[in-house]
């Protein structure tokens, strides 16, 4: 388990795939998570606001990460760009 220091090999990742014409920072995070399309806070965070801590999803409890589905439900408890989290 890595937590938090998975946030590194994101952004590296990320970044890779914008340079490789994969990825847009400013594409909505809803247009892969489609579960997330019928949230109103949810559906307006993008790839940009995830990598940068700003997409009002709080960071959970401390401990154990959280699993991909218990990731993706996570409540969004803020609007996008306006809270650091």
């Amino acid at each position: 388990e890595l937590a938090s220091g998975t946030k590194s090999f994101s952004g590296v990742m990320a970044a890779a795939a914008v340079q490789d014409r994969l990825l847009s920072l400013d594409e909505r995070a809803s247009e892969t998570l489609r579960e997330w399309r019928s949230d109103d806070l949810k559906r307006r965070i993008t790839i940009r606001q995830l990598l940068s801590l700003t997409s009002g999803i709080g960071g959970g409890r401390i401990g154990r990460p959280p699993t991909s589905a218990d990731a993706v439900a996570m409540p969004a408890t803020a609007a996008a760009g306006e809270v650091f989290s």
